[in-house]
Formats: structure tokens, sequence, C-alpha cells
């Protein structure tokens, strides 16, 4: 794809009414954020966008390529730069940018995320902007995984539009919608956001953007792939936290606070979907046959202090029983295989 100049957007471009705020969020990032920016500057539109970078204390050298990318792009480029770590003080990097921005529409990209289709964002553009019954649409990405870009059907809804209803996003949460692929009408984000300050600011992670998008009219998808989503490299959260009992507790606690506070947002209406999501969580997690014995107990204590209601504790307790006979079983059949190996 072609790398637009700053001058040749400006020129293309009738005036700097910007009418997509790209929001990029940024840590450590350093041998990625090149490719993500150059997938916004390959983006051929007839409206201005702005790209609004978010850096949360790199370690590395991501400030300095973000800098300067920004000495090329200084009309198109607004950074923001904190001097403490937010993540690490529970706060979400997207709460801080909300109030920075003032377009009509908010397209989402990681800085170890890229785009790969130069029309990505005038087709979204296009979508959304003729279908005001609508607030998202997204569409399904490659993967890169250990260099290789996979096409293992993230994100994938079939192969032609559809709107998915907001049933089965809030069903289906965060592996329904790349990251990089959501393009979101800016007020659909943000109308909730003064009753539930302190959601936004600790709880508004991947799934529960793609459901609060999505309350109106379902979530509109698109079957071009047109991003890549990097998995699991060292850098990445899933990479860092993939080992980690006590961040996979947080993780899981955090779920079930997200869960119970969006449905409120959802003003009640999908209880019984969020129910169905918790358990299918609860199962899976302290349900893991990976878990030893005193990791499950520690887990399913920590379920036990949660406002989840009592039924959600019985089947945690369930679950807790199923994943021992599970973890027996398991380890039966490796005392057998050894026989007979011997």
């Amino acid at each position: 794809m072609k790398i637009y100049t700053e001058n040749e957007l400006l020129v293309a471009w009738d005036d700097l009414n910007f009418k997509v705020t790209i929001c990029c969020v940024c840590f450590n990032h350093e041998k990625y954020i090149n490719s993500a920016m150059e997938g916004f500057f390959a983006q051929r539109t007839k409206f201005p966008f702005k790209v609004l970078i978010y850096d949360d204390l790199s370690t590395d050298k991501s400030r300095d390529i973000i800098k300067a990318w920004q000495q090329k792009y200084p009309h198109i480029i607004e950074t923001v730069f904190p001097e403490e770590n937010q993540y690490s003080k529970g706060n979400r990097p997207l709460d801080l940018l909300l109030p920075k921005i003032d377009t009509e529409f908010i397209s989402l990209c990681e800085g170890d995320d890229y785009w790969c289709v130069e029309s990505k964002l005038q087709k979204q553009y296009d979508e959304l902007a003729t279908k005001p019954q609508l607030n998202i649409c997204f569409h399904p990405a490659y993967t890169c995984l250990d260099g290789k870009i996979l096409d293992n059907g993230y994100g994938c809804q079939g192969s032609t539009s559809k709107i998915i209803p907001i049933k089965k996003v809030i069903e289906i949460s965060g592996g329904l919608m790349p990251m990089a692929s959501m393009f979101i009408r800016t007020h659909a984000l943000i109308h909730c956001r003064g009753d539930f300050p302190q959601f936004y600011r600790k709880l508004l992670r991947h799934s529960a953007i793609q459901i609060i998008s999505a309350i109106k009219g379902g979530a509109l998808y698109l079957p071009e792939k047109m991003s890549v989503y990097r998995s699991m490299h060292e850098g990445s959260w899933s990479f860092q936290n993939a080992k980690k009992l006590q961040a996979q507790v947080n993780n899981f606690i955090e779920f079930t606070q997200r869960n119970e506070e969006l449905k409120k947002i959802t003003k009640h209406n999908y209880d019984r979907i969020f129910d169905r999501v918790m358990l299918g969580r609860i199962y899976r997690f302290i349900g893991n046959s990976n878990l030893n014995l005193s990791n499950r107990i520690f887990s399913y204590r920590k379920l036990l202090k949660l406002p989840i209601g009592s039924y959600n504790k019985v089947h945690g307790l369930l679950a807790l029983v199923l994943g021992v006979l599970k973890r027996i079983l398991f380890k039966v059949k490796l005392l057998k295989a050894k026989r007979v190996n011997k």
C-alpha cells in the first residue's frame, strides 16, 4: 500500500473538518508501531481523519518512534503521553482518550495490530454514515502468529454483510470483533459515560466496548478482512498473563464485575444472556482441569467474595468439583499410559 505524506492528504481533503478519530493505544510496541502507522496513512478517504495516539509510558523506544511520525504529520497526529503508567493503576486508556474526541466516528487500532486494506476507513464510514440506526461495524481479521499471517477465522461471521444482534454480541463477547476492525459512532460509546464513570475508567475493555456500541440496533458485519491481529507476541497482554495464576484470577474477577455492570448499562434487558455468559466463564475457569487443587480453591474463594448471587456461587462449587474430577481422570490416564509404555 502507498503511504501518503501529510501534504498529499491535506491536498486531497477539502478542509480539516475531521470526521474520524483513529484511536491507537501503545505500550512497548516499538517493533510494531510503524506497521500500525503505515496502515493509517495508507488510507484513501474523501474525508479528513486524525490520529490520536496514547502511549502508556513505554519502556522501549515506542515514544521516540511516535514523535518521529508526529513530526511528519503535525496537523493530523495528536499524542497523549502520561507521566505514569495508567494500566498498572487499573485505568483504561480509551476512557482517558474519549474526552479528547470531537469527531463523529472513532476507529480503533492498538499499536501492535495494523490495517492491510487502503479503503478500510472509507468503506466503514460509508456504511455507518448511511445507516443511522446502527452505531458500530466490524470485519474479520488475519492473525499474525510467530511472524506468519494466518486466516484462522477471527471475527468471521460468514461471507455476506449482515447485522449481528446485540444478544449475539453479548454471547460471543470479546471474541466477536477484532479490536482493529471496530468503527464506532462516537456518541454511542460515550452516551452513558457520565452515569457510569468508574465502569469506563476501570472496566472498559474490548468486550464492553462492543456491547455498549451495539446496544442500539446491533453491529454491522462486513465480510472483507481488512486488518491483522498480532497474537501472543512478547509485548502482548495475553502473552504476559497466559501463565500467571494471579493475573488470570484478577482477569476473572474483573470479568464478573464488568458483567454485572453491563447489566445496568443495558437496563437489565439482557440479564439472562449475561448470566449464561457468566456460567460459561465460571466452568471454564474454576473447572479448568489444568488448575491444581490449591489454586482451584483459591479461585473459588475469590468467587465467593464477588457480588454475583448465590446461584452463580453454587455453580462455582460444582465447577470446582468437576474440575477436580477431570484432573483426577487426567492423572489416571497418564498413569495408565506410563504403565503401558513400560
